[in-house]
């Protein structure tokens, strides 16, 4: 049984504001995903987690203004085994 992939939202480090950025990722457990891909673009940027970290996610608002949506984004790493 395939589990369940989805679209998330990775923190960009190294910028003077939240940046956010979509990953894919795989529902491990309730609101704990593991990020399985992200876009090559995105092969030299500092994002604050990696391929293959398992994530506490949460929801924000992110987008402009007149586009606000709101996201699942990655707020922590989930270390338990």
């Amino acid at each position: 049984m395939a589990k369940n992939i989805q679209t998330i939202y990775v923190r960009l480090l190294d910028e003077d504001i939240d940046v956010f950025v979509p990953v894919l990722a795989r529902e491990v457990f309730e609101n704990i995903f593991e990020i399985i891909a992200y876009d090559k673009d995105l092969e030299s940027e500092h994002l604050e987690f990696d391929i293959g970290d398992k994530v506490m996610i949460g929801y924000k608002e992110l987008g402009k203004q007149e586009e606000k949506k709101i996201e699942q984004v990655a707020l922590y790493k989930y270390d338990k085994a």
